[in-house]
């Protein structure tokens, strides 16, 4: 039998090609990895190509692709359609280049002969191929892909797809088993993902480096107020949708890579790949109260997320942590859901009076600057109905807060991720989400989870475990 002793593997840097270059490591004595660069807006995951191949001790090269016709992917004018797959009818999908696979495995090909290849390994699975969403990824296609190039390179080079029958969930199980590094892989959110900072809900798009956002401390297991350190663009990527309900009529949802990694209720993390329906996750959402006459809006929030913990002012707690507690939390700007640390400050109780004083008599516009817009409905907006429902779910023990209803493939769009320095932080949808991936450049290493995880990986190749600095967090 002839011995197997060199792979080439179309590497774009993503989860599916690089469980293949694992897979290409263990039957091949030597494996190299190809990048296509074709102009494709995602083009940020080849830097994980090298990155991965460095990790494998694997040559890496680029390829130049020019010609190849404009399409959304490849055109960063043209808007990525906002619609599931599930929602699309069948037929070929908005975001479609036009046999690009084959454009790729060609060029590989072509490589693979000068090379004396004996196979080329590609990444495609059974999602993409459903509906014909993508018919360069279904079975009749590499069918004859794969004989055009066993054909066309006198009988050498074979053309295989280990993942050609799995979904993405069992490709992730799979580059688990592996020890796939998947530190070094893009995991992120949608853009568009609402972030809570301090100071309110905003785009993740739109945070800046040194932005207070909510994170969760995971050794004191509470809410704490934490820098954003990074903030990355991670380009155009695959992303699925997350249902999530209350039992009482709330329903939230977000968007993030199957490999995004999700806080849950009881500790620890999971991937939203392994995520099931029923599965509770950990709160990130505050209660809205209004105080006085002038029913003044205010967060408050469960720091350790306890059911039976009592409720504090956000502000308060804010002001606490940061040491400018004072007889009041005055918010500066006058706008009561603004609790970032520089809006606040501690005053005794007559100068907080004589200050909403002037303010009012002042009359100015900034006297009730955001509150309007800011207000998101509450008990008291409620129909009647939701509000029994409530009561009924909270009375019966049955009320599982940010429960996981359903999750869908939901679409290649552009994505977002920042680096906190909790290692995860809270979301509009009423979550927390991890962010261990600093752009990809190297392990967050600010929580007990990552850095048990990637020293596993690490020590799996023999290697000594990576060492960390320490990030305070704030």
């Amino acid at each position: 039998m002839t011995k197997l002793t060199k792979a080439l593997v179309l590497h774009s840097g993503g989860i599916d090609s690089s469980v293949c270059l694992a897979l290409a490591r263990k039957p091949f004595d030597e494996v190299i990895s190809i990048s296509v660069n074709y102009g494709q807006r995602h083009a940020k995951e080849m830097a994980y190509a090298q990155m991965l191949s460095s990790h494998y001790a694997i040559e890496h090269r680029e390829v130049e692709i020019s010609t190849i016709p404009t399409t959304m992917l490849t055109d960063p004018s043209k808007q990525l359609p906002e619609v599931s797959y599930a929602d699309l009818p069948s037929g070929i999908s908005p975001t479609y280049v036009p046999f690009r696979n084959g454009l790729l495995l060609s060029t590989v090909a072509s490589i693979a002969q000068a090379e004396e290849a004996d196979a080329i390994y590609f990444g495609a699975h059974a999602e993409d191929a459903q509906n014909w969403a993508y018919p360069d990824c279904t079975p009749e296609f590499i069918g004859s892909m794969a004989n055009a190039i066993f054909i066309g390179t006198y009988q050498k080079t074979r053309l295989l797809t280990p993942l050609m029958w799995m979904m993405k969930r069992d490709i992730i199980h799979l580059g688990m088993e592996l020890n796939l590094p998947f530190e070094l892989t893009w995991s992120c959110l949608a853009k568009g993902t609402k972030v809570r900072c301090l100071s309110g809900l905003h785009p993740i798009e739109s945070l800046k480096v040194g932005q207070f956002v909510w994170g969760w401390e995971e050794n004191e297991l509470r809410w704490v107020p934490t820098r954003i350190l990074n903030v990355f663009d991670q380009g155009v990527k695959e992303v699925f949708e997350v249902t999530l309900h209350d039992k009482a009529g709330n329903y939230k949802t977000f968007e993030a890579t199957a490999d995004h990694q999700i806080a849950l209720r009881d500790g620890g993390y999971a991937m939203i790949s392994d995520l099931s329906s029923g599965d509770r996750l950990q709160p990130s959402n505050p209660s809205l109260v209004r105080v006085g006459k002038n029913k003044i809006p205010y967060y408050m929030i469960k720091p350790h997320n306890l059911w039976d913990e009592k409720p504090v002012y956000m502000h308060r707690y804010v002001a606490e942590f940061f040491g400018t507690l004072g007889e009041v939390v005055h918010h500066k700007n006058t706008d009561s859901l603004n609790n970032d640390p520089d809006n606040l400050e501690g005053l005794r109780w007559g100068v907080h009076t004589r200050r909403h004083f002037d303010a009012e008599r002042s009359n100015s516009p900034e006297a009730n600057q955001g509150r309007s817009e800011k207000v998101a409905a509450h008990w008291w907006q409620m129909t009647k109905e939701a509000r029994q429902a409530r009561v009924e779910a909270i009375r019966e023990g049955r009320r599982e807060n940010h429960t996981v209803m359903k999750i869908q493939k939901s679409g290649e769009k552009p994505t977002w991720d920042i680096q906190t320095g909790t290692g995860n932080f809270g979301i509009g949808a009423g979550i927390f989400v991890h962010n261990c991936y600093k752009g990809g450049e190297y392990h967050c290493g600010t929580c007990p989870t990552c850095r048990s995880r990637h020293n596993a990986f690490m020590d799996a190749d023999g290697a000594d475990p990576t060492t960390y600095e320490e990030i305070p967090n704030g």
